[in-house]
């Protein structure tokens, strides 16, 4: 007795297989590009302790248009804020186009993007330090605590936190 059911149902199931073969891969982001004017460009430094007051929190905001803002904490935050005030309405400088593009290739030469945050300690009741980087349409927050040491993370944190003298 000839059987054409599971001879079917087997042609059906491997056509399916080979269609789902087929879906296009989804497409690659490509890496930041440095010192394009054309790529959006901000970041951000964060440096908050784990004290029960948030005094002496700090944060450093380089936005779009170059214009470098410094804000720290000098009096008790609201519950569950991590700073007391705003960042200032006036930034503190702006930078051009030599300095911007300086911590591009900072954030694309250190491989900002890809780095892999150092473990935190089982005790940690310090600080973290955080920077946000905005660059060709991508966005990353890479977060180290109580100080630890991240090639490519800490030669970006000086080179902006230069601007705040």
């Amino acid at each position: 007795m000839h059987r054409p059911l599971p001879v079917l149902l087997s042609c059906v199931f491997l056509w399916t297989l080979a269609a789902c073969g087929q879906k296009k891969a989804a497409p690659v982001a490509s890496a930041p590009r440095a010192g394009d004017p054309s790529a959006p460009f901000s970041i951000e430094y964060r440096m908050i302790t784990f004290f029960p007051t948030c005094r002496g929190n700090t944060r450093v905001k380089v936005d779009a248009d170059g214009h470098v803002y410094v804000q720290r904490s000098d009096r008790d935050c609201p519950k569950g804020q991590d700073f007391s005030d705003p960042y200032p309405g006036t930034p503190k400088t702006a930078l051009g186009p030599k300095a911007l593009g300086h911590l591009q290739r900072l954030v694309v030469d250190g491989g900002f993007f890809t780095l892999a945050p150092p473990p935190r300690g089982p005790v940690s009741d310090g600080y973290r330090e955080e920077l946000e980087v905005t660059l060709d349409g991508q966005t990353r927050i890479v977060t180290v605590f109580d100080g630890a040491r991240l090639a490519g993370w800490d030669d970006l944190k000086a080179a902006l936190l230069e601007h705040t003298r």
